[in-house]
C-alpha cells in the first residue's frame, strides 16, 4: 500500500493560485497540477473553515454530521458526527497522523498521533495524542496552535489596528514550525495517512486582503 499525505491549504484562493502558479511561483503547485488531477469543488454552505473541514473529514454534509458553523446553538450538536477519515482508516490497521485540522478538539484516541487545530482553547495546554506530545512539541519547537494563539496577538481585532509586520513575521514564524514539526513526526511514528492543514492563507487573508485587492472596501 502507498503512504498518503493530504495537505490542506485553508481557504487558498484558487484564482491566486492559478495566477502565481502561471508566474512561476508556484512551482511545486505547479508540477502537481500537470503531473496530476487538478479541479475546481463545490463547497459546503456556508463556504468557510467550519463546516468545510467537518463536511471533507467525514465525507458528508452538515445535516448528516451535526457542525453548521463555528457557534453551535444546541447541546447535543456540539460534537461531530459519524465516522472521520483517519478514524476509518486507523481501524483497518494503518497508522495515522493528524496535524492542525479544525474541529479536532479534545484530541482523540487514534492508531498514531493527533494535533488538534482550529477551536482549540487558546490556553489548553494538552492539544494531542498521546497526551505526552503536547509538553514535547512546547518544549523542543515553541509550538503554538496557529499564530493568534501568541497572547500578546490573541486580543488583537482582526479588523482593528496592528503591525503588519509583527503578524506577518508570526505567520511565517508559525507554519515554519507546523512544517519542521509534520516533518519530524512523519520520520517518527511512520504513518500510513498524513493529514496536515496550513492556516496561514485563511488568517492573511482576513488580516490583508484590503492591502491587495482594489476592490476591497479597506484597499
Amino acid at each position: 500500500m502507498r503512504k498518503v499525505l493530504v495537505i490542506g491549504l485553508d481557504a487558498a484562493d484558487p484564482r491566486l493560485v492559478e495566477m502565481w502558479v502561471g508566474e512561476g511561483r508556484l512551482p511545486n503547485m505547479e508540477m502537481m497540477m500537470r503531473e496530476g488531477a487538478s479541479g475546481e469543488l463545490i463547497s459546503t454552505f456556508p463556504p468557510v473553515t467550519v463546516p468545510a473541514w467537518p463536511c471533507f473529514a467525514t465525507g458528508t454534509t452538515s445535516a448528516k454530521n451535526g457542525v453548521f458553523g463555528f457557534w453551535q446553538t444546541r447541546e447535543e450538536m456540539a460534537d461531530i458526527k459519524g465516522k472521520l477519515l483517519w478514524e476509518i482508516i486507523g481501524e483497518a490497521g494503518k497508522k495515522v497522523g493528524v496535524m492542525n485540522v479544525p474541529c479536532t478538539y479534545p484530541p482523540k484516541r487514534v492508531n498514531g498521533f493527533m494535533i488538534t487545530g482550529l477551536m482549540t482553547p487558546p490556553e489548553e495546554r494538552v492539544f494531542t495524542y498521546p497526551e505526552e506530545l503536547s509538553g514535547e512539541l512546547s518544549l523542543k519547537y515553541s509550538y503554538r496552535i496557529g499564530p493568534l494563539f501568541r497572547e500578546d496577538l490573541y486580543d488583537a481585532p482582526p479588523k482593528g489596528p496592528f503591525d503588519r509586520e509583527v503578524y506577518f513575521e508570526e505567520f511565517m514564524r508559525s507554519e515554519n514550525v507546523h512544517a519542521q514539526v509534520a516533518m519530524d513526526l512523519m520520520d517518527e511514528y511512520r504513518p500510513d495517512f498524513m493529514m496536515v492543514v496550513y492556516r496561514s492563507p485563511d488568517e492573511i487573508g482576513h488580516y490583508y486582503w484590503g492591502y491587495v485587492d482594489p476592490e476591497h472596501v479597506y484597499y
